[in-house]
């Protein structure tokens, strides 16, 4: 039986002080609906190197997205990449992504950004 294309790939990126660990949750519910679910460990945060909980420059941070939503793409091309965004500081970052890549996402969603 061939597997079918996931609906959707759904990018995740927690907010400040967090890590990728907390929204296990929120991806098995995503990956139960039949979605390709990806995250980022962003630096200074969770198991991430770099200083703790300190982002020098939020364009890198951006930018790191950038490379899941690509790594994203090129295992399920054709299929539409929503940005999921945990919450607060994961919200600023997704908001400044849209404005840099917005061509490439198919949706947003912002929590308590």
């Amino acid at each position: 039986m061939a597997q079918r294309p996931a609906p959707l790939c759904g990018i995740l990126t927690p907010g400040n002080d967090e890590h990728i660990g907390r929204y296990e949750h929120v991806a098995a519910l995503l990956v139960r609906c039949g979605a390709a679910v990806y995250g980022m460990g962003h630096v200074g945060h969770g198991e991430s190197e770099g200083d703790r909980v300190l982002i020098g420059d939020f364009e890198d941070v951006v930018t790191g997205v950038h490379t899941v939503q690509e790594h994203a793409r090129a295992h399920h091309p054709g299929v539409p990449v929503v940005v999921m965004i945990g919450h607060s500081m994961g919200g600023m970052i997704a908001a400044r992504y849209v404005h840099r890549h917005g061509a490439v996402v198919a949706a947003l969603r912002l929590s308590g950004p």
